[in-house]
C-alpha cells in the first residue's frame, strides 16, 4: 500500500515539475517576444527618423535645383544657334571661368557627385566643377590622390553617373545618354589609362586590340589590319607589333600601341588619365612628344589628367587645380607656377619643383 502511495506521490511531483518547467518556458517565450516587440518598435522609430531626415534632404536638394535652375537657363544650344563667336558666360556670378565659343566642344558645369557609404554618411567626390575643353586645346587637370580627378573622367565617359551638373559634347547634353547614344559618345571621347598593360587582353595580341574598334565599327578584316599598321607607325612603333602580345613588349611600347587604340576611330577628345606617370623619365618625354606630335597632326583636343604639375607644363595650354573636389585656381601652366594664388597650390608647386 505503501508503495502504491509514493508511486502516487512521484507521479504528483513529476507533473508539478512539468508544470513549472511549461510556465517558465512560457515565461521566457514571453519575455523573449516582448523584447523582439520592443526593437521591432525602436527599429520602426529609427527607420521613421531616416526617412523623415531623407525627405527633409530631398526636399533641400529639390530647393537647392530649383533656385540654380534661374542661374543656368542659358544652355549650349541656345549658344551654337545664335552664329556668334562672342564669348558666352552660362553663369556670370558662379562660372566666370565658363567661356562658350564657337571653338568649344566639351562643356562641364556644375558637375557633381556625391558617394553614400553604409554607416558613413555622404562623402561629396566632386563638388560643382565647371570648365569648357576648346577645339585642339590641351586642357589639364592637377590635384594630389583623391582630389576628384578620375571621379570627373569617369563621369564624363559615363562610367558612373553624376549626381548633380551637366555634361555638354558639341551642344547636346550627354549626362545621361546610354545604349546606342553611349557608343556614339565613345566615338568621339577616348581613353589612354595610367597601366598600359592592364588596358589589354593578355589573350589577344596588341594588333587585335588596336583593331577592335574599328571592327566594331564595321570595318573589314583586311582593312583593319591595314589600319592597324598604319596606326602602330604613327605611333612610333613598326607594324610587326601587331602580332606580339603586352607581355612581349616595354611599358613604352605598350602604351604607345594604347594611344594607337584610342585614336583609332578619330576621336575629337582624347583623355589622358595619368597616361605617363607609370614611365620611366626618358619613356616619359617620348610618350609626351608623340602626343604633342598627334595633337597637331590631328587636331584633337586632350583632357590631361595628373598630379605631377612639371608634365602638365609640357603639354597643356591651361591647368585646373583640384583640392577635396573643388577647383581652387585656373590658368595657364606659367600662370600656375609662376604665380599660384591658391595656398595649396602654392604647397603643390613647392613639392613638386
Amino acid at each position: 500500500m505503501e508503495d502504491k502511495n509514493d508511486e502516487v506521490k512521484k507521479t504528483k511531483e513529476k507533473l508539478t515539475d512539468k508544470s513549472k518547467k511549461a510556465e517558465e518556458k512560457a515565461a521566457k517565450e514571453a519575455a523573449k517576444a516582448k523584447e523582439r516587440a520592443e526593437k521591432e518598435a525602436l527599429k520602426a522609430k529609427r527607420k521613421t527618423a531616416r526617412d523623415s531626415e531623407r525627405s527633409k534632404k530631398m526636399v533641400e536638394k529639390l530647393a537647392k535645383k530649383k533656385a540654380k535652375a534661374g542661374i543656368y537657363a542659358e544652355t549650349i544650344e541656345n549658344v551654337a544657334s545664335s552664329g556668334t563667336s562672342a564669348i558666352h558666360y552660362l553663369s556670370p556670378e558662379d562660372n566666370p571661368n565658363l567661356e562658350i565659343t564657337d571653338d568649344t566642344i566639351l562643356v562641364v558645369n556644375n558637375l557633381t557627385k556625391v558617394f553614400h557609404k553604409k554607416g558613413q554618411g555622404e562623402f561629396t567626390a566632386v563638388d560643382h566643377v565647371s570648365f569648357t575643353l576648346n577645339k585642339g586645346e590641351c586642357l589639364g587637370i592637377v590635384g594630389e590622390s583623391g582630389s576628384g580627378k578620375s571621379t570627373i573622367v569617369k563621369m564624363i565617359t559615363r562610367l558612373l553617373d553624376a549626381t548633380e551638373g551637366t555634361i555638354s559634347l558639341n551642344g547636346k547634353d550627354v549626362t545621361n545618354v546610354k545604349g546606342k547614344d553611349q557608343r556614339e559618345l565613345y566615338k568621339n571621347i577616348q581613353m589612354v589609362f595610367q597601366m598600359p598593360f592592364d588596358s589589354f587582353d593578355p589573350r589577344h595580341n596588341l594588333g587585335c586590340g588596336v583593331g577592335e574598334s574599328l571592327r566594331n565599327n564595321g570595318m573589314s578584316k583586311e582593312d583593319t589590319n591595314k589600319r592597324v599598321a598604319e596606326l602602330l607607325e604613327m605611333c612610333g612603333l613598326e607594324p610587326e607589333f601587331a602580332s606580339r602580345y603586352p607581355h612581349q613588349v616595354s611599358g613604352g611600347q605598350c602604351q604607345r600601341a594604347a594611344i594607337a587604340r584610342a585614336i583609332a576611330i578619330d576621336p575629337e577628345i582624347l583623355i589622358c588619365d595619368e597616361a605617363t606617370s607609370a614611365l620611366d623619365v626618358t619613356v616619359q618625354r617620348q610618350v609626351l612628344d608623340l602626343l604633342v606630335e598627334l595633337r597637331k597632326k590631328l587636331g584633337m583636343s586632350y583632357l590631361f589628367i595628373s598630379h605631377d604639375l612639371a608634365v602638365v607644363q609640357q603639354i597643356c595650354d591651361r591647368v585646373l587645380v583640384l583640392y577635396h573636389g573643388k577647383i581652387v585656381e585656373t590658368g595657364t601652366p606659367d600662370e600656375i607656377i609662376n604665380s599660384p594664388k591658391d595656398p595649396y597650390t602654392k604647397n603643390l608647386v613647392e613639392s613638386v619643383l
